[in-house]
């Protein structure tokens, strides 16, 4: 069986993985402007937290796929 660092090298697991951090980045930006429409502090605080793991998740997502593109 290959090992599976020679897939990241492929055209379409670069596809997938920029994909992946694309729709974090989207879904973050929705959530934020989704939090300025509620009247609630409190919920927007909670909606600007979601939004962060989001980002979070993104960059993670990029730092996984860099480390595993230099592998």
């Amino acid at each position: 069986m290959p090992h599976p660092l020679l897939f990241a090298e492929t055209p379409k697991y670069a596809d997938a993985m920029l994909s992946r951090v694309r729709n974090a980045r989207d879904r973050a930006e929705e959530v934020l402007a989704r939090a300025e429409t509620f009247g609630d502090a409190d919920a927007r605080e909670m909606m600007h937290r979601i939004a962060w793991d989001y980002e979070k998740l993104a960059r993670r997502l990029e730092m996984e796929f860099g480390a595993v593109g230099k592998a």
